[in-house]
């Protein structure tokens, strides 16, 4: 997908505004249709739902809708659209830079080159908008604040809140575990996706390129994503909980294995799988669309 769009400018990589643009718009898009299935996978591993009661994903549909109807299901969601834009955007423009920069020096195949662009990307977008968008998405959840067109004074009541309560630095609370997620999460899916991507050009060449292809692959890659990074995504939940108990990621992983097993840390896979296998489709295609719509409509005004 990286070098499609990248041959759409006549062989040169997509401009740094391009890369933004896409990437901005790839995230907000996803986060809209995905995000009932990050609510219910964030419920799902808040720690009032610990020993003691564990409802279904379908229950939490059920009781959401019940008491606070549709707008419940997109509690939160401010939040995660706006930071989604912008992590997106940092996401793709770290991943295709530093993929670029490291293969100037022609010591890494294509593979690790890609790996270790994911990882790059992975830092960069947990420590600039991942962490403290999901700190305030976890409080917006966890409170049952229910939005429609009070979104954004929702949001920032539970900003000031946060900062009157807790100081600024209850934000970045759960860095280690976001990073360690968001760094093996851009591994994988790009890594995935790329070697999928390239497994259709070889095999199936006419199917290469199209739009339902890009779909499926991101799916796919979205399904592997999902189960690589579950623990450090539970701990994260866990860390930036207003109730949190534990000191740092490694005592919250202690107490989780030995309070409630192993098992624990993929709780809410259902409602995330159904989430990243549709957000990596969809962000996948969108980002590659803009791209390409972009390039070709700079190309044509150069014409001009």
């Amino acid at each position: 997908m990286m070098e499609r769009t990248q041959k759409l400018n006549q062989g040169s990589p997509p401009a740094v505004s391009t890369k933004l643009l896409a990437g901005g718009i790839a995230g907000a898009s996803e986060t809209i249709i995905t995000y009932p299935f990050e609510l219910l996978k964030t419920k799902r591993q808040l720690p009032e739902n610990g020993i003691s009661s564990r409802p279904s994903s379908f229950s939490l549909l059920r009781s959401t809708i019940s008491t606070q109807g549709l707008p419940g299901l997109y509690a939160g969601c401010t939040a995660l659209a706006s930071s989604n834009a912008l992590k997106s955007s940092i996401r793709f423009f770290a991943f295709s830079s530093s993929k670029e920069w490291l293969n100037t020096f022609g010591t890494f195949n294509a593979t690790t080159a890609t790996l270790l662009s994911g990882i790059t990307a992975g830092i960069a977008e947990s420590v600039l908008v991942v962490t403290p968008a999901e700190a305030l998405k976890t409080r917006m959840i966890e409170a049952g604040k229910a939005r429609t067109g009070t979104g954004d004074s929702g949001m920032a009541g539970t900003i000031r809140q946060i900062l009157k309560n807790e100081g600024a630095g209850a934000f970045w609370r759960g860095t280690a575990p976001v990073v360690g997620k968001q760094a093996m999460n851009s591994a994988v899916r790009f890594t995935t996706f790329e070697i999928l991507e390239g497994e259709v050009a070889r095999r199936w060449p006419e199917f290469a390129g199209r739009v339902s292809t890009t779909l499926a692959i991101g799916a796919l890659s979205g399904i592997a994503t999902v189960y690589a990074s579950m623990p450090f995504d539970s701990i994260k939940t866990r860390l930036q909980s207003a109730r949190t108990e534990y000191n740092g990621m490694v005592d919250c992983a202690a107490k989780i294995a030995e309070r409630e097993g192993i098992c624990a840390f993929w709780r809410g896979t259902t409602p995330r799988l159904m989430r990243l296998m549709l957000s990596s489709g969809i962000t996948f295609t969108v980002y590659a669309q803009v791209v390409q719509f972009v390039s070709s409509d700079s190309r044509n005004i150069m014409r001009v």
